[in-house]
């Protein structure tokens, strides 16, 4: 409605303004007289008519549901007693066998030193037979000088050559190097030193000190700058 009102304003006032600007000229304007106002009236106000109550209907009740019997609970009938079996006869526990008796180790095996050389004996001075005395005079001669021999060189016992140890496990080498190291005065560093020698040279000699050539060249032939043995 509001927009039909504003067409329908929006075109009469269209019209107006084409009909004044077509029509006759307009006469000079005479200065209207102010009309006389009327006293004002104040409008009339209708009381407003009261509101009409609203009737609220209270919710029917719900409806009553009954409820249904319960069935009759049945007893059941008691269990018949239980028969106990009479309690088994003490069980008679052996008597713990005597602690095993673990044997001690055996001490670790000693290389004997090879036996000294045996010095052989001089052979005695070779026998000499006295010459008869020259005939003539009863004198005799003076006895003849005795002719010594230089001894004769000791023989050298050669030691047989000591066999050579066959190469060791890898896993071996901390116990054959902690028997190696059990006298040393520095245990830690011999433990490395041997450690080394051993993964490298697959050996370690018998004892805590001495027996290289039981080991191939590969462990005794290391040497430090004071030309000393690298390996323990």
């Amino acid at each position: 409605m509001a927009l039909k009102a504003l067409v329908f304003f929006l075109v009469s006032l269209f019209v107006v303004v084409s009909q004044a600007s077509h029509g006759p000229p307009r006469p000079p304007k005479v200065p209207a007289v102010a009309p006389v106002r009327a006293p004002y009236v104040p409008p009339i106000v209708r009381a407003p008519h009261p509101p009409t109550p609203v009737i609220v209907r209270a919710p029917p009740p719900p409806p009553i549901r009954r409820r249904t019997p319960l069935p009759p609970v049945r007893v059941r009938a008691p269990p018949p007693p239980v028969r106990r079996r009479a309690p088994p006869p003490p069980v008679t526990r052996r008597a713990p066998p005597p602690p095993y008796r673990s044997r001690a180790p055996s001490p670790p095996l000693t290389v004997r030193a090879p036996p000294p050389p045996v010095k052989a004996r001089t052979p005695p001075p070779p026998y000499t037979t006295r010459t008869p005395p020259p005939p003539g005079r009863g004198r005799t001669p003076p006895p003849p000088a005795k002719v010594t021999y230089p001894p004769p060189p000791p023989a050298v016992v050669k030691s047989p050559p000591a066999k050579v140890q066959p190469p060791v496990p890898l896993s071996a080498c901390r116990g054959l190097c902690l028997t190696r190291c059990g006298k040393h005065s520095r245990p830690n560093r011999c433990m490395r030193t041997c450690e080394s020698c051993c993964k490298e040279c697959r050996c370690v000699p018998t004892g805590t000190h001495g027996n290289y050539k039981t080991c191939p060249p590969c462990y005794h032939q290391k040497r430090t700058k004071d030309s000393k043995h690298k390996c323990p």
